[in-house]
């Protein structure tokens, strides 16, 4: 179920958190599929670009794009980093460790700030966009 809170519609999520106490909720029933089986049924060989901003289901969409990582055919890619609203953070800090092909960037004070300690993450409950970029 696709829960939709109402009057902050940024938050609606597949994932069950107390940040969605705090607003009524309208469940939906949706279908989900993988980035891999998405990709495979549409003939998508490469992902120039992907935004990721799933309310705490971010460690559900890499483990679908197990895939597209492995063979190499994603570039670029910005994750919002929302600790606090589910998702397994453990998981998601040992993937971007594992990302030896990417760099990681994060807006501080309007520049573009290289992140070089993925483990700082558990401190840090909201990101707005982590860049990860390739090369």
């Amino acid at each position: 179920e696709f829960k939709i809170a109402q009057g902050n519609s940024g938050i609606s999520s597949f994932n069950e958190s107390e940040h969605f106490k705090r607003f009524p909720t309208v469940e939906v029933t949706a279908e989900l599929t993988t980035i891999d089986a998405y990709c495979e049924e549409r003939g998508i060989d490469y992902v120039d670009f992907m935004k990721i901003d799933v309310e705490g289901f971010e460690d559900r969409v890499f483990k679908g794009m197990k895939d597209l990582l492995a063979q190499d055919r994603l570039g670029d890619f910005c994750i919002e980093w929302n600790q606090g609203v589910g998702g397994d953070t453990d998981y998601l800090i040992d993937l971007f460790k594992s990302l030896d092909r990417y760099q990681a960037y994060v807006f501080v004070d309007d520049e573009l700030k290289r992140l070089d300690e993925y483990d700082a993450l558990r401190q840090v409950h909201f990101i707005p966009d982590i860049l990860f970029k390739k090369g």
